[in-house]
């Protein structure tokens, strides 16, 4: 039993050194792994397979909150795979190319339209994301909303610091500002200097 424990650890160290290097060379073993098979199933459950393992990540994107190193951690999984997928296939994968985003502008300097482009930045790209099952697609716009998201923190940032609001212990990485409820508030005048200010203590530890 010991002796099967450390096979199947020293097998599990290998697959993750393997899966983080550059240059990946897949053989069925670690295809295996990733995709949680013990061996190649027929066509149909094999595709069945892919789509629920797709659909999973998917969910991911569409409703957590965006932590960019989580994202972009969950985004290297999806691809990975596509890539054993491919490999069992014997099919060729397409190299992927991480999507140029546009920064927020630092210039900006009213809160309510830096939350609202935010809002339907992040609203277009999960639209996309849920009416795909395309991999590449999902992959593409995770990035691209983990790019966004660390822009916009950044312009927050240096936003909200210069309102001298009174510091406030700051909440977990998830426990992000709710843009909707804080825009609803800033449309009937109400004060969001509290929720202002446990999104700056968050995103300060962030940007460290």
């Amino acid at each position: 039993m010991e002796r099967k424990y450390n096979e199947l650890t020293k097998l599990g160290k290998e697959i993750n050194n393997f899966l983080s290097s550059p240059s990946m060379k897949w053989n069925e073993q670690t295809a295996f792994a990733v995709l949680g098979l013990a061996k190649l199933p027929p066509a149909e459950a094999f595709e069945d397979l892919i789509e629920e393992l797709v659909f999973e990540k998917r969910a991911y994107f569409l409703q957590q909150a965006i932590v960019p190193k989580l994202f972009e951690s969950r985004v290297g999984r999806l691809l990975q795979i596509k890539e054993a997928s491919d490999f069992l296939l014997e099919v060729e994968t397409e190299s992927f190319q991480e999507p140029i985003s546009e920064e927020i502008s630092h210039q900006m300097d009213d809160l309510e339209s830096l939350l609202q482009a935010h809002v339907e930045v992040l609203q277009a790209c999960r639209m996309a994301i849920s009416q795909s099952l395309s991999i590449p697609l999902i992959a593409e716009k995770a990035l691209e909303m983990s790019a966004y998201q660390r822009s916009f923190e950044g312009v927050f940032f240096e936003l909200v610091s210069a309102m001298n609001l009174p510091k406030q212990v700051a909440p977990l990485q998830s426990d992000q500002l709710d843009l909707g409820k804080a825009l609803y508030k800033l449309h009937h005048s109400i004060s969001i200097d509290d929720e202002l200010s446990k999104e700056l203590s968050r995103i300060a530890i962030t940007l460290g």
